[in-house]
């Protein structure tokens, strides 16, 4: 029985077109021939090569899935040879594959190629075996789809994977591309391993490294992308460009993106361009750049956890309108006349936790001219000049800011208004205290408190001198005192406590208990102890 399947990859490999046959070709092959060893694949007549016996093998595993070796198809990953027509046959013949799987293995070396174009594919998974690299040598691009579509096909690329030890992609010297890799109609793929870095660029508006283009959900991992040289006056240099068209839903994470080797914060390059909706950039270092991470008509985005240094503004919002995106903890060192979150155009963002370091300059925030409904949540700055710069529109009261940092998610107005209610949050109040025993002094000890409305939060530390005496042990003099029976403290960790005793809170006093009794210790029952903890409880009389 013969499978025409099969025939088609003899007849790809031969570079004809199905259906017709060069006298080279022999007919009646099926796929059980193929994996069975009697015949295989020989390299393409491009190549000089006929469908012999014991050459190209193509062993197909239980999975469906199929594989191929470049080398099968002349390949040499030598660094001298020109190799982009063996590795184009090797992708043609694995694309007219019908197995849900496709997989073409590159052995460790340095492979020449002009380009390698995966338009319209399906299910072609490039593996390296070590680490490979791809050296262009001149032409459109080296790894990518193009925004032509072939007959009857919508061109899109669809489970395309890159994976396997390690990737690296970067032109010879002298050669020119206008992006290393441009992915265009991507969906459902994932790039990882990958390095791409080198001078290249002819000279346009902007230079990108990758660009990517109505792609959707795909995952991009452990991708490290340099800017591709030195921008012209005016111009830019930038690592990671999402552009305009519908690029939704796509993750990238733990990438490693910088500017231009040995020239950080240089004008001009920019470390990734975010857009489209839904996509997400997690625990990236983005650094050595003038501009980090730029959202341009972003939807929803989220940037989580990203780590920026060497940057005159990580985050910026400038054009586009972006709306609903979410920036999430994080590391940013905030240079001296530098802008950590530059968000002039953006609606709804929120910003929440992060560690803002500078050097006693620079600004946290410049809300610019188009800046509505931002909102900030416990963010630690360090020694940061300025915390905002600007007035964000949608303001309460004309000419006043709406954003404020807050505390556990509740923002408090400035100037701090109190409230008769006994629980409202506007009735805030913080501050530490010398904690004091009752009529002893601590060895140790130290304690904070935040008061919002009439719920108290204690921080505290003490160690209880040595002591004979039977008198109630406690920490006393609190800044609040207690409501009966509210109220509650943790002993955190292990503090010398060898009797598991426990901290109760009455009245004005916290109290060491046997938790078992709830009778209180004695002085002499916990000298020499330490402890360490927090205490929750009501305000008495509220």
């Amino acid at each position: 029985m013969t499978d025409n399947r099969a025939q088609i990859v003899i007849d790809k490999a031969n570079g004809e077109l199905p259906g017709e046959p060069g006298p080279s070709v022999a007919r009646g092959i099926d796929r059980r021939a193929i994996v069975s060893g009697a015949a295989g694949l020989a390299v393409g007549a491009s190549l000089g090569a006929t469908a012999v016996g014991g050459q190209a093998q193509v062993p197909v595993h239980p999975a469906d899935i199929a594989t191929l070796s470049v080398h099968d198809f002349g390949a040499k990953g030598d660094g001298k040879a020109a190799d982009g027509d063996a590795i184009r046959a090797a992708l043609a013949a694995a694309d007219a594959l019908d197995y849900r799987e496709k997989r073409i293995v590159f052995p460790a070396g340095e492979y020449r190629i002009d380009k390698i174009d995966l338009t319209g594919t399906r299910g072609i998974v490039f593996v390296a075996e070590g680490t490979v690299q791809l050296a262009g040598t001149g032409g459109a691009f080296i790894v990518g789809s193009e925004r032509h579509a072939r007959e009857g096909d919508d061109g899109s690329v669809y489970n395309f994977r890159m994976e396997g030890s390690q990737w690296l992609i970067a032109p010879e010297p002298g050669a020119e591309y206008r992006h290393a890799m441009q992915l265009y109609g991507l969906v459902q793929s994932s790039l990882s391993n990958i390095s791409v870095s080198g001078e290249f660029g002819r000279g346009e508006f902007e230079r990108v490294a990758v660009t990517i283009d109505r792609s959707w959900a795909n995952r991009f991992e452990g991708l490290a992308v340099a800017c591709p040289g030195l921008p012209g006056p005016g111009r830019k240099s930038i690592a990671i460009r999402c552009e305009i068209d519908n690029v939704n839903v796509n993750t990238f994470n733990s990438c490693r993106i910088v500017g231009i080797i040995g020239k950080p914060d240089l004008a001009g390059t920019i470390g990734m361009v975010v857009n489209g909706s839904a996509n997400r950039v997690v625990n990236c270092d983005v650094s050595a750049v003038e501009i980090g991470i730029e959202l341009v008509a972003a939807r929803g985005c989220m940037l989580m956890g990203n780590y920026h240094e060497a940057v005159q503004r990580c985050v910026v919002a400038r054009r586009g309108n972006s709306r609903g995106c979410t920036i999430v903890g994080g590391f940013y060192a905030v240079a001296p006349d530098g802008v950590a979150l530059s968000l002039g155009s953006s609606q709804s963002t929120t910003i929440m936790g992060g560690w803002y370091r500078g050097t006693g300059g620079g600004t946290f925030i410049d809300r610019g001219d188009a800046c509505y409904g931002l909102s900030v949540i416990e963010p630690v700055l360090e020694d940061v000049g300025t915390t905002y710069r600007g007035i964000e529109r949608g303001a309460l009261t004309p000419g006043a800011a709406a954003t404020r940092i807050s505390a556990a998610g509740v923002v408090f107005p400035e100037p701090e208004v109190r409230s008769d209610h006994s629980r409202t949050l506007d009735d805030y109040n913080e501050g530490v205290f010398a904690p004091r025993g009752d009529g002893f002094a601590f060895v140790d000890g130290s304690a904070a408190f935040t008061k919002i409305g009439n719920i108290v939060h204690l921080r505290f530390r003490i160690a209880f001198p040595p002591s004979g005496s039977r008198r109630e042990a406690a920490l006393v003099g609190l800044p609040f005192a207690a409501a009966d029976g509210e109220g509650a403290g943790v002993v955190l960790g292990d503090q010398r406590n060898p009797n598991g005793n426990a901290i109760a809170v009455r009245g004005n006093r916290l109290v060491v208990i046997d938790p078992r009794t709830g009778k209180a210790r004695a002085n002499a029952e916990v000298a020499g102890d330490m402890y360490s903890g927090v205490a929750t409880y009501a305000v008495a009389g509220r």
